[in-house]
């Protein structure tokens, strides 16, 4: 096999795998995931074929690196910022490497399985780590240097799971990547694991078995909520450092009015190096944990004061539209989509890791989501809409 064709018809395939293969450990592979997502992109940029372009994703998106670039420009700290800037160009380009690819079409589920394995073993080793007091200096070492931690294991195999659950026929196969990476998000003890995929469960139940109006489905959410609260707090006396949150939120939501409009630049590093040095970080916060001030812990909160409310919106918008228009492509499986960025999102309401490379691994999900949706519809449109 000459080298063209070897690019042509395997680099793509074996670069997914091999970021399949680093993705759980995120501590020790932040330029390799890089390196890997830049290789895909530049595949997608090299073999670019008009029939893969997506109006609706790359206008939306391209008007929120817009947004983004003036944000930079006017940020506190440019070079930080504009870091964090230019790891924005992959998602787009993801997207014309991964429409009508080979890794979608025949071996996506096979990688995934492999991904699944690896969860899977991390996740045992972390709880096998804590149960043996903190003391077992090998499991130490693998899980505080080589493992991404519980919230990135558990948010992972939450992106699996809904992937699987939308395009995986294979009932075996499916059985068996949804059970692995269940008891992977369950034995690592992450508790917006539980309360994610209870809420994914049950809006997937909803929307999906019953077809139940969504916002139904909302109030049904809510009472949930409301109930789970009042179980585990007046009955089972379970604590939820609700109180602790509300005071981390509450130093972060007073920053927010130095640049309500346009923030103060992309980065949470960035975020963490202006804002704790321009304002004094109350004691309580610190008696909490000293590594928690560093950022607000909310994905949204933490989008506002690095871009500010307009950035907010923008991006809001176009997950919206993303959604929006997948569904239209295809009903059966556009709401994959939703789903996705639904457990994402969720997972990050209370620690955010949608940054840097962890969070080029959330937006590879969701790209490769949204290219599947793209390549089943138009295979169903060239087979008459079988």
């Amino acid at each position: 096999m000459n080298l063209k064709r070897f690019i042509n018809q395997r680099f793509l395939e074996y670069m997914v795998l091999m970021l399949f293969l680093v993705m759980p450990f995120t501590n020790i592979n932040h330029v390799c995931i890089y390196v890997i997502l830049e290789l895909i992109c530049l595949y997608g940029v090299i073999n670019y074929s008009h029939k893969k372009y997506d109006e609706v994703f790359i206008k939306f998106f391209i008007i929120y690196f817009i947004w983004c670039a003036i944000v930079t420009i006017l940020s506190v700290n440019f070079r930080l910022s504009f870091q964090s800037l230019t790891s924005l160009l992959i998602p787009p380009l993801l997207l014309f490497s991964l429409v009508n690819s080979r890794v979608i079409n025949k071996n996506i589920h096979s990688y995934l399985f492999v991904l699944s394995i690896m969860l899977f073993i991390l996740s045992i080793c972390m709880r096998a780590y804590s149960l043996s007091g903190y003391h077992d200096m090998w499991l130490f070492s693998f899980v505080s240097r080589v493992g991404g931690g519980r919230m990135t294991t558990s948010t992972l195999s939450l992106c699996v799971i809904v992937y699987t659950m939308f395009f995986n026929h294979n009932i075996r196969n499916k059985t068996v990547i949804i059970g692995l990476n269940l008891i992977a998000g369950l034995v690592i003890k992450d508790n917006a694991f539980y309360f994610v995929l209870l809420l994914y469960g049950f809006i997937y139940w909803g929307l999906i078995k019953r077809e139940i109006a969504f916002y139904k489905l909302l109030i049904g959410i809510v009472i949930i909520v409301i109930t789970l609260k009042f179980i585990l707090i007046n009955l089972l006396h379970y604590n939820l450092h609700i109180a602790e949150r509300i005071n981390i939120y509450a130093y972060w939501l007073g920053n927010i009015l130095y640049s309500p409009f346009h923030g103060v630049g992309l980065g949470l590093r960035l975020e963490s190096l202006f804002y704790t040095k321009k304002f004094l970080i109350p004691y309580e916060i610190y008696k909490i944990d000293p590594n928690i001030v560093f950022h607000a812990h909310n994905y949204f909160l933490d989008l506002w004061l690095q871009i500010g409310i307009i950035g907010l919106v923008l991006i809001l918008l176009f997950f919206y539209k993303i959604s929006l228009i997948s569904y239209k492509r295809n009903k059966q499986y556009g709401v994959a989509v939703f789903f996705m960025l639904f457990v994402i999102i969720m997972k990050n309401m209370v620690d955010d890791e949608i940054n840097g490379s962890r969070g080029l691994i959330y937006w590879f999900f969701i790209v490769l989501t949204y290219a599947t949706v793209l390549t089943l519809s138009r295979k169903q449109d060239e087979n008459g809409g079988v």
